[in-house]
């Protein structure tokens, strides 16, 4: 009897005949793909142009609060607790852009005046947003589509109005501020090199000198903050060391009186009991004095920190005003809307005329 084989169909396309169709319509791509070059042409052109400043900024790591590194080998036999003392530099670099992006910082950043060269006068950065600036296409179909969710997701209590805080712990933001912030932390970019120790605060906007100026103010409500940080840090150090300095006083007082009532109260006795018990009153004395020592001199280091309200954050150099916009590239915007139109093109005229050519070659086996 004859053995019935399963045949087996493979499909496989063909480069070369995909190429081939696609040369016998390379006209009609052309004329798509036209379509796409007049769309990045006419979107580099009609983009506003945008500058960007950066303000190079160096980390001092330096410690803010008292050394007790020298109380680590005294600590657990004179019972000393000692918390996570942070130094000048704990809050870690990561942390500078979250620092930047606080909502109620950029709504401070918001209301103060700017001088802006296109306009040639000083407006708040709110009325230069509002007024001033100018959408792209791209953003303006984005921007629209963001308001349109917005305005269904919104609650009557975010309709117009403006920000306000309640009471330190809850800040209450309108829906027009709530879109300025945003367009604010677009235009915010802030870099960490870990390794040089080197931060880089850029901003972008529609105007050179205004763009210098919000980066320059960026450092200064960042180094305000780490100040503020690092005060208070200090201050809170000082108040525990204070505190273990004077228990540890008390402590010592009490340890010396013991030792001394000790002796006093045994003076004729001889024995290797009495010995015993006057030595390790004399060590415990002695240890709780070294404790004390130490606990002194972290003490003054604690006082001096705490009366500097310098924080570990340095300015290199000027904010240099840019004389050559950042944005639009032009050239980059061409050749992507270019090679998008070909593409699209391409993938249009190959499935409408699939069955003309036999792109796909059929194997059976």
């Amino acid at each position: 009897m004859p053995v019935n084989k399963k045949s087996e169909v493979r499909y496989e396309v063909s480069i070369i005949e995909m190429a081939k169709l696609l040369w016998k319509g390379k006209l009609w791509v052309i004329k798509v793909s036209s379509i796409f070059v007049v769309l990045g042409l006419a979107i580099a052109l009609t983009t506003p142009k945008e500058w960007q400043t950066s303000t190079k900024l160096f980390m001092d790591y330096k410690s803010g609060g008292p050394n007790l590194g020298a109380l680590s080998s005294l600590v657990g036999l004179a019972g000393v607790r000692l918390p996570q003392l942070q130094s000048g530099g704990s809050l870690t670099p990561m942390a500078y852009e979250e620092v930047l992006k606080d909502n109620e910082l950029i709504l401070d950043i918001l209301d103060d005046k700017f001088y802006f060269s296109t306009v040639g006068d000083s407006l708040t950065l709110r009325d230069f947003y509002l007024e001033e600036t100018r959408k792209s296409p791209v953003s303006s179909v984005l921007g629209s589509y963001k308001y349109i969710l917005k305005l269904f997701k919104k609650k009557p209590s975010d309709e117009g109005g403006s920000s306000k805080s309640m009471g330190g712990s809850f800040l209450n933001i309108s829906l027009e501020d709530e879109g300025l912030i945003d367009r604010f932390k677009e235009s915010l970019k802030v870099s960490v090199d870990v390794e040089t120790f080197m931060l880089s605060i850029s901003i972008k906007l529609q105007d050179p000198q205004g763009s210098a100026q919000v980066s320059l103010r960026c450092y200064d409500k960042l180094k305000a903050f780490l100040d503020k940080y690092t005060k208070e840090k200090n201050l809170k150090n000082l108040e525990f060391v204070e505190t273990q300095l004077e228990a540890k006083r008390k402590e010592f007082l009490s340890a010396q009186k013991a030792l001394a009532d000790f002796l006093d109260s045994n003076q004729a006795l001889s024995t290797r009991a009495a010995e015993s018990e006057v030595e390790v009153l004399r060590n415990r004395k002695d240890l709780i004095y070294s404790v004390y020592l130490t606990l002194s001199n972290s003490y003054q280091e604690a006082v001096l920190a705490a009366q500097s309200s310098s924080s570990f954050l340095a300015k290199v150099g000027p904010t240099r005003v840019p004389v050559v916009p950042s944005e639009p590239q032009k050239l980059n915007i061409l050749i992507t809307w270019t090679l998008l139109g070909g593409i699209i093109a391409s993938i249009i005229y190959l499935v409408k005329n699939r069955d003309r050519e036999p792109a796909i070659v059929e194997n059976s086996q």
